[in-house]
């Protein structure tokens, strides 16, 4: 705590990072050039600001540009970067204050992702997807294939009923369906859907290699992506020249990998193309590019398998 603020959830855009206190109050910090931060301004802040308005959110979910939040009943707004329409307002504009998705929906879940610029997925209370956004690589999976942005929720193609998705940094996401299954949709140059292929994919296709998902991570422009079983093991597939795979290798794979290692998680997180874990016993392992020290393992070299973050007990 500091300044009397105590943040209970924390999350980390493009250049920002968005976090909320115990009441549900939103407060951002960073770049603010497209209104990312929410506080009705285009001022990069350097300590947490309010988002405009009196709304109380009970997650975030922040994207390369955005950000977005769901209520207690399940409504969901965002503020930031629009220019692909991945705010859901029905427009194209930039917002510096939360705005109301259309179409009157009520999500469980939301997540919001885009490189440079943004999609937006959210499973609603009945366990239907919608994705708005950028479709440029068909990572909204509504099946019409890559196509002018979608500025308005989409139903996802397929009639799946889904618990979670993920779309993280790259151009595809990923989700697991009420039936344990599951499936990726996008950008598959590099094998990230783990179909087996690198054909692109307009709608849902399922992973392949029969391994159930508790947990889900899309990172990478390139394209790679994660899971964590129920019991704890982690599995990569995708883009892996500098070891984002982590499976002790530098080769694609188009279907998952087991990360090497016999270590249990309880969080797995993806990022441009590296990918990090949190075990059970506390301890965070990173692996992949370590070009910028991303992966907190005291070297600028990459690697192939979880590297020890230092300085933990």
């Amino acid at each position: 705590m500091q300044g009397g603020l105590a943040f209970t959830k924390i999350v980390a855009g493009g250049t920002h990072t968005c976090a909320l206190t115990s009441d549900g109050a939103a407060y951002c910090w960073g770049l603010n050039s497209i209104g990312q931060l929410g506080d009705n301004s285009l001022t990069a802040r350097s300590a947490p600001v309010a988002v405009a308005g009196s709304l109380k959110f009970t997650s975030l979910t922040a994207g390369a540009g955005h950000t977005c939040g769901l209520t207690s009943d399940g409504s969901a707004y965002c503020w930031g970067s629009n220019g692909l329409g991945q705010l859901g307002d029905g427009t194209t504009t930039n917002r510096p204050a939360p705005v109301a998705v259309t179409g009157g929906l009520h999500f469980q879940m939301i997540t919001a992702g885009g490189y440079s610029v943004g999609q937006t997925c959210g499973v609603t209370l009945s366990g239907d997807a919608y994705c708005w956004g950028d479709n440029g690589f068909g990572q909204l999976g509504i099946g019409s294939g890559p196509s002018a942005p979608h500025p308005s929720p989409t139903l996802v193609a397929g009639g799946l009923k889904w618990t979670t998705l993920a779309t993280g940094l790259g151009q595809h996401s990923c989700g697991v369906t009420t039936a344990g299954a599951t499936y990726c949709w996008g950008d598959n140059e590099y094998g990230s859907l783990g179909d087996g292929t690198t054909t692109r994919r307009d709608s849902p296709v399922q992973v392949i290699g029969g391994v159930a998902f508790a947990q889900l991570a899309a990172g990478g422009f390139i394209g790679h992506s994660c899971g964590l079983t129920s019991a704890g093991k982690a599995y990569c597939w995708g883009e892996n020249e500098v070891g984002a795979i982590g499976d002790g290798t530098t080769i694609d794979r188009l279907s998952p990998a087991a990360v090497v290692g016999e270590l249990t998680f309880t969080t797995l997180v993806a990022g441009y193309r590296h990918s990090c874990g949190r075990t059970t016993t506390g301890t965070v392992y990173c692996w992949g590019s370590g070009r910028a020290g991303q992966l907190g393992n005291n070297s600028l070299m990459s690697a192939s398998s979880p590297a020890r973050v230092v300085g933990q007990p």
